[in-house]
């Protein structure tokens, strides 16, 4: 009987499935930026482990945005990819992807709305120590009983300790609980491992996953799938 469905929130609930590697690819090449897509990607990898650091006080998702491209930015520039950084440009970049977000997210938030009227809600979620506030910005708070941030709880995905944090915060049997989300690795096989139900948003990334799948209860390529499966019908 289950009783508590949690979701992932970065490249689940505001992307729908685009993990944030590919969505800040698309928008490079929608602003014309002509580079490799290697030097893209060190960049990208560089930055989050710079956001990630203790050094940053990032509050609305707008922010958390313009953070991690300004840092892709500064990377690309110390490789000698960037001349110079166009301030201009990176407002335009930021701008386009929040208001994509933001149109995402209403998306999201009717899912949330249609779930919350028979199940507990929660999100698990490798943030930055602000899910609570970005999920108020979104107006999806109301529809959310249990914020894990990997930031607050000092635990990270895929440590299967954060989802039985999970589990242990609802007083709840982890076969009763279903986990949401677009990385298998981080989202469905740890979550798996502690006795959580899956549903594998299988959309885009920047690498194909080659395992079997097996620790995927369900797979769906668009939250807007999860009307449909007999788990939460």
């Amino acid at each position: 009987m289950i009783n508590a469905v949690f979701f992932d929130f970065g490249g689940t609930l505001d992307t729908d499935g685009i993990h944030w590697s590919e969505r800040f690819w698309d928008i490079y090449q929608e602003f014309g930026l002509n580079i490799i897509k290697k030097d893209y990607e060190y960049a990208y990898v560089e930055s989050e482990k710079r956001i990630g650091g203790d050094n940053y006080k990032i509050k609305s998702f707008f922010d958390v945005l313009y953070l991690q491209i300004s840092c892709q930015f500064d990377v690309l520039k110390e490789q000698g990819v960037f001349q110079n950084i166009d301030k201009d440009l990176l407002d335009k970049m930021v701008k386009s992807c929040y208001e994509d977000v933001r149109k995402t997210m209403n998306s999201s938030k009717h899912i949330l709305e249609l779930l919350s009227s028979k199940y507990t809600l929660g999100i698990i979620s490798n943030f930055y120590g602000n899910l609570k506030q970005v999920c108020k910005e979104f107006g999806i708070d109301s529809y959310i009983t249990l914020f894990i941030d990997s930031k607050i709880v000092g635990l990270k995905k895929p440590d299967p300790a954060i989802y039985k944090l999970a589990v242990n915060s609802l007083h709840s049997n982890p076969e009763d609980l279903v986990m949401i989300g677009d990385s298998y690795d981080r989202d469905i096989s740890p979550a798996k491992s502690v006795g959580m139900k899956t549903i594998w948003l299988k959309g885009r990334s920047w690498k194909e996953y080659s395992g079997d799948y097996s620790d995927a209860d369900y797979i769906i390529n668009s939250l807007a799938q999860l009307k449909n499966i007999d788990l939460l019908n």
